[in-house]
């Protein structure tokens, strides 16, 4: 059996080559230029101090400078404590500021700029460290509600609050929407040929025209990617209505369990709303009753408030 080395190594070559373009063009194609996003938290109710990330991905551009604006959802549930963080993240040593524009449980709008002097611009990266990280109170919301979401979102269609620009002042992400607008006129007093008086109508038929061409600014959203995140607020979780020992089953332990809570000193219910019988909001030798009148004498439905 013969053994041609020369064709065997321009084969090996070739696998090689291909590998290595099909690895590099897997690991380093992505769909966007530039890629801003929030992150998905949680905190339980009456929380302060919540981190949220922001992440952003710059592929081909040199960022000195942004704005973002970020609303939410459900400003009940809420609000932004105008503070923020850059250790560890893609903005350490640039000038940061934050303001609200409508109320802080409503909005926060984030200023960044870097001095042209200094060299930590936003060159193309790809890491996964944040851009920054901001911080939000969650607020102490009613029993009856448990994981509710907040959604936050970047608000990219006014661009008087969002940019992205790099060392020269130049926008970033940024193109031109072209738009024509048309005005139909049509005359409603003649003079032979010439038209005395005229009126605005809403189009064809019409004696003229008059075509106003121009241009607005928008983001790009075919290479600048932009997506909201949320924050799930934990409240109360749901319970069964007299399980005031919290085992699941509601059964005359539950009442062994409460009388030694109202007259001996025991353990509270858990949650105390799952003891609240009557709905008055307070636990008492009423509620009791009202508890021995369900399971013993065939009295109304329990709810307990839910």
């Amino acid at each position: 059996m013969s053994f041609n080395l020369t064709k065997t190594l321009g084969r090996l070559i070739f696998i090689i080559s291909f590998i290595t373009i099909f690895c590099s063009s897997t690991v380093y194609s992505q769909a966007y230029d530039l890629e801003l996003t929030i992150g998905h938290e949680t905190a339980v109710k009456a929380e302060t101090g919540v981190e949220i990330p922001i992440y952003f991905k710059n592929y081909v551009d040199t960022i000195a400078g942004f704005q973002i604006w970020i609303q939410n959802s459900r400003p009940d549930l809420m609000e932004y404590t105008l503070t923020f963080d850059t250790i560890g993240c893609l903005t350490s040593g640039w000038h940061i500021s934050t303001n609200s524009l409508g109320g802080i449980n409503q909005d926060i709008l984030i200023t960044a700029t870097r001095d042209i002097q200094e060299s930590n611009f936003l060159y193309p990266q790809s890491n996964n460290n944040p851009l920054l990280k901001i911080y939000v109170d969650a607020y102490d919301i009613p029993e009856f509600l448990y994981n509710e979401a907040v959604d936050l979102f970047i608000q990219y269609q006014l661009i008087d609050h969002f940019s992205f620009s790099d060392q020269y002042g130049n926008l970033v992400g940024m193109t031109y929407e072209y738009y024509e607008d048309t005005t139909w006129f049509e005359c409603t007093a003649w003079a032979g040929e010439v038209c005395l008086n005229y009126q605005i109508v809403s189009g064809s038929p019409a004696d003229s025209m008059w075509i106003q061409s121009d241009s607005l600014l928008i983001v790009d959203t075919s290479i600048f990617f932009i997506d909201g995140g949320s924050l799930t607020v934990l409240g109360q979780e749901p319970f069964i209505c007299g399980d005031v020992n919290a085992d699941g089953i509601y059964n005359i332990s539950d009442i062994t369990y409460l009388v030694a809570f109202l007259f001996a000193g025991g353990s509270p219910p858990m949650p105390l709303q799952s003891a609240d019988c009557n709905e008055d909001g307070d636990i008492g030798i009423s509620d009791l009753t009202c508890f021995i009148n369900n399971m013993f004498l065939g009295g109304p439905p329990l709810t307990c408030g839910q």
